[in-house]
């Protein structure tokens, strides 16, 4: 190509009447990942909770603190 004002391609600057060639950037490609197949998982049963041990959780709660009163300015 020929350039008609004083351009600058590539880094370089290129004067009006003087030729010069662009080049063409080259986009790599994407690397292809190798397909990893999902190991299929079995349900999990949920654990059956008997009466001793929601009475142990029902004692070992926190206890309950009364609620912070702000002070009132005047």
């Amino acid at each position: 190509m020929i350039a008609t004002h004083n351009i600058k391609v590539n880094g370089r600057w290129v004067r009006a009447g003087e030729e010069y060639q662009v080049e063409q950037p080259v986009t790599p490609k994407k690397a292809e990942t190798p397909k990893v197949e999902k190991a299929v998982e079995e349900p999990q049963t949920p654990e059956v909770k008997t009466p001793e041990v929601k009475a142990e959780q029902k004692t070992e709660s926190k206890a309950k603190t009364p609620a912070r009163r702000k002070k009132i300015s005047e």
